[in-house]
């Protein structure tokens, strides 16, 4: 009787569970994999954000030291335009 509702095989059970434990393992495999991938990622948003702000700071003193600066005791270049206003 005990064959008719399924509790009569320990063998199918502890198979079951051996592929349930199988299962997760591929899927805390597969975390673990895309927090690596997530990490990566994350690294480089840092390095590309510091690189952006790092270029914005050199881009300032860059621009002081251009020969195409305006100088500062002749100001600035009038416009075709704004003469004949």
């Amino acid at each position: 009787m005990s064959g008719l509702f399924g509790g009569g095989s320990d063998r199918a059970a502890r198979e079951q569970l051996e592929l349930q434990r199988q299962a997760n393992a591929r899927e805390d495999a597969r975390l673990k994999k895309q927090e690596e991938q997530l990490a990566v990622e994350k690294a480089e948003e840092a390095k590309r954000l510091m690189a952006q702000a790092n270029a914005r700071r050199r881009g300032g003193a860059r621009s002081l030291l251009s020969t195409e600066r305006v100088d500062s005791e002749v100001g600035l270049p009038e416009l075709p335009l704004m003469r004949q206003l």
